[in-house]
């Protein structure tokens, strides 16, 4: 068992600690190894001459060129790499002095200490360090995998050439040649092996190109040999390095245009390659333009150590999409990311070009900084308006889409109405009814998949592919369709408690119709040939006059309605020979009004129990006491008969009266004596 397979079977943490491991290794050797070097105890510059006892030797712009493979032959290189041999030996000599601007001054060289190490230093380890430990956290999540495994070893390639950069880039004093050659091996190797990587890493993610294996072995075959070449100077100048970098650049682009084209029918594939591809095109493409371009048209690069920072941008894109964490948000992340990335390169840019016509460092960032801010940015926002598949619904939209689903006339119609929306906002690929039931909105891992519970009738939904199959679910989505479904539950619930109480109102209306008007005018029907009618006509117009107010919603003056129930009860008791003594107390002194269901409450008591003492009490008294306290209305009547009997409390009559005091959430309670009669005290709140 070799010792991949061992490190591929361990745990993903003991995978992570190797990384980190490794890559602290790398990064303390590189950080030794820069401060072994030398340090001149003077600041030097082209046109110095250093001179000891028996050499001497005037210093060149060329000594000072921090990119040695860069050069454009390798007569060149090795003419810089002899005059570093002889500047390292110089310095291990006595007597060493620098002559400038014709004065002589004593040369000490020193060693370096951590102040040494200036921040284009520190930018390649920072890159370096974040390329490995980035695409290491992948691999040790999905060591199986071949795409991690491609990524990470990408990312080693990537970060060993930038830290054999940071090292012989900012170096203060020459450095031997072979260190040099050592050095600018590692960084053509990593740079080639990124490359290398890369190109296998499209072959196999998101999908396996058939033959992948046969391509990718002979890609790295060829470009080994032929960057081993380069290193070893065989090869002429014009095919080195940078040519070899520029072609894996096309690979990198054909591999990415075919993975696009065998994706076309898969969403998820596909959505992972337009993160995959706008991250490394945009960070090699970066890398390319500021260092490779320039070279092969004999135009001077960027600095080396700023071009690295373009590689973070390819390895933060690709941790997002191979680790499918976020994936699910590709889409819309993919080209805010493509346009801050423009917007950064149009303010370098800009930067570069005003500094390069005259222009101040201040100045031209300010005014880099301006134009973009004036015409890039509302620009993009132009082009992110026009191009972007998903529109966020605002609070008011969502509340008026959940609202015509909800309150729509029948169930039927409620539901065509939300299968309706659920097209109009999500156009799902296919619409289906789920399997089983669904409680909430949840996405299937992989994004292709919506579940929405039975809202509107319609049961529970399975969504498959957003806006006809050109994207998948992702968090933004799921918030919407979460907002939409508790809002029209709501409103549902809303509208639910809304027909209850009107169909509960109807049944009121229906029963006092039928209890009171239909009772006296079925009574009227009934009465003898002669007797006066008018009476019992009054009473059953006013409870006409009640009813019409109650249903057109208008409050009724509680004293003054209460004024015909008083002669009304007073006439009852009256034919059955009982004296009434009715009291009416409002300790602020106002009319107060009530709804409808309050007086008929009020009213129904009040009856219900002059019945059951007139039928029931043999009593010769009755007081009746309506006082208003506070938020409550107390009610007591009471008489002098006969007491109440147990089984009366318990007559349909006094449960409908116990039924109608409960639902205004009142109270009643029964006092009874033995030789005084019966009192009964309700209070009923106004609220």
């Amino acid at each position: 068992m070799n010792l991949g397979r061992i490190v591929i079977r361990t745990s993903p943490l003991l995978r992570w600690l190797f990384v980190c491991a490794m890559c602290s290794a790398l990064v303390l050797l590189t950080v030794y190894v820069s401060l072994t070097q030398p340090r001149p105890s003077l600041l030097l510059k082209p046109g110095d001459i250093l001179s000891t006892l028996d050499q001497t030797m005037t210093l060149e712009e060329n000594d000072f060129y921090l990119e040695p493979g860069d050069f454009p032959s390798y007569e060149d290189l090795r003419r810089f790499l002899n005059r570093q041999e002889t500047l390292v030996e110089m310095g291990t000599r006595p007597n060493l002095n620098v002559n400038s601007a014709g004065a002589s001054q004593s040369l000490q060289l020193t060693s370096r200490i951590m102040t040494d190490l200036n921040h284009e230093f520190w930018i390649q380890v920072l890159v370096a360090i974040g390329g490995i430990l980035i695409s290491g956290w992948i691999w040790s999540l999905k060591a199986n995998e071949w795409g991690p495994g491609f990524f990470f070893l990408s990312g080693i390639s990537m970060g060993l050439s930038a830290l054999s950069s940071a090292v012989y880039s900012t170096r203060s004093w020459a450095l031997p040649s072979n260190t040099h050659l050592v050095l600018q091996g590692i960084n053509a190797a990593g740079a080639a092996g990124f490359g290398i990587f890369m190109v296998a890493l499209f072959l196999v993610y998101p999908v396996r190109v058939r033959g992948w294996k046969v391509g990718a072995f002979a890609v790295a075959i060829f470009y080994t040999l032929w960057t081993s070449l380069a290193i070893a100077q065989i090869t002429p100048r014009s095919v080195g390095l940078h040519v070899i970098i520029f072609s894996l650049m096309i690979l990198i682009i054909l591999a990415i245009a075919f993975q696009f084209r065998v994706t076309k029918r898969d969403s998820k594939s596909r959505a992972a390659l337009t993160w995959l591809g706008l991250s490394v095109l945009v960070g090699s493409g970066g890398w390319v333009i500021a260092n490779t371009i320039p070279l092969l048209w004999g135009a001077k690069p960027l600095d080396q150590s700023y071009s690295f920072i373009s590689f973070l941008i390819i390895y933060i894109g690709l941790a997002a999409g191979l680790s499918q964490y976020r994936l699910f948000d590709v889409g819309q992340w993919a080209y805010r990311f493509l346009f801050y990335a423009a917007g950064a390169l149009a303010i370098a840019l800009l930067d570069a070009g005003l500094i390069y016509f005259g222009m101040g460092r201040l100045p031209a960032l300010g005014v880099s900084l301006m134009l973009v801010g004036f015409l890039y940015l509302p620009l993009r926002d132009l082009l992110w308006r026009r191009f972007s598949i998903a529109k966020a619904l605002t609070p008011h939209e969502l509340l008026d889409h959940a609202l015509h689903v909800a309150f729509a006339p029948h169930p039927a119609l409620r539901s065509e109405r939300w299968l309706a929306l659920i097209e109009k906002i999500f156009n799902p690929l296919a619409t289906e009814i789920a399997e089983k039931k669904i409680d909430q909105v949840t996405i299937s891992p992989d994004g292709a998949i919506l579940y929405l519970p039975s809202v509107a009738g319609a049961g529970s939904l399975k969504l498959q592919y957003p806006y006809g199959g050109r994207a998948l679910f992702n968090s933004q989505l799921q918030a919407t369709a979460k907002s939409l479904v508790s809002l029209i539950e709501e409103a549902e619930s809303s509208r639910e408690a809304y027909d209850r109480g009107v169909s509960e109102e109807r049944m009121r209306i229906a029963q006092d119709l039928h209890d009171n008007v239909g009772a006296r005018l079925l009574s009227g029907l009934h009465a003898p040939e002669g007797e006066d009618m008018r009476g019992t006509l009054r009473e059953a117009i006013s409870d006409i006059r009640t009813i019409v107010k109650g249903i057109s919603g208008e409050n009724l003056v509680l004293q003054e309605a209460l004024a015909d129930l008083r002669v009304e009860t007073a006439q009852r008791l009256e034919r059955a020979n009982i004296q009434l003594d009715w009291s009416w107390q409002d300790a602020r002194a106002e009319q107060k009004t009530v709804a409808y269901p309050f007086y008929k409450t009020v009213e129904s008591c009040i009856k219900e129990l002059i019945s059951n003492i007139i039928k029931h009490s043999k009593a010769h008294r009755c007081e009746v006491k309506i006082e208003v306290k506070g938020n409550s209305v107390l009610i007591s009547v009471a008489d002098d008969g006969v007491g109440l009997v147990a089984t009366e409390k318990s007559g349909f009559g006094l449960k409908s009266l116990h039924r109608r005091v409960q639902q205004l959430n009142g109270q009643i309670e029964f006092l009874q004596w033995t030789d005084r009669g019966t009192m009964v005290k309700i209070g009923l709140p106004l609220a």
